[in-house]
């Protein structure tokens, strides 16, 4: 997966985030956030957003993805270690770690199991593994 962000913007992002605490966080939370297609609602930042959002809609939005939303922190959190301790300049860390542990991870959610093939049968809704 390409990161279109990264393409010379690292050089400026990493005297950044050795100033700022939360910039490597947000960063990850970001490229996270963009894989698993959550819906951006913490602002609205052209080319993030292109719509407002009201309060209703925002917490419709995170009602809807809570799910994906917890997952999206435990991932943020793991990732945020990792980099500190592989030591590779973030251009490297997310083309290469990030990028193989995510779709890993994407894999793992996208499977689906005999038993919810079972269930769909009953169901009447024909499922096969691959």
């Amino acid at each position: 997966m390409k990161l279109w962000f990264l393409e010379g913007f690292t050089e400026f992002l990493v005297p950044q985030m050795e100033e700022s605490s939360t910039l490597l966080s947000d960063i990850i939370r970001f490229v996270i956030l963009t894989r698993l297609d959550l819906t951006h609602t913490c602002c609205d930042i052209i080319g993030i957003t292109n719509e407002y959002l009201d309060i209703g809609e925002i917490e419709e939005i995170r009602d809807e993805e809570r799910t994906t939303l917890s997952e999206l922190e435990e991932l943020a959190t793991a990732f945020e270690i990792e980099y500190k301790k592989l030591g590779f300049s973030l251009e490297v860390f997310l083309q290469g770690y990030w990028t193989t542990k995510m779709d890993e991870f994407l894999r793992q959610e996208s499977a689906l199991g005999e038993e919810e093939v079972k269930m769909a049968r009953q169901l009447g809704v024909e499922l096969k593994l691959s």
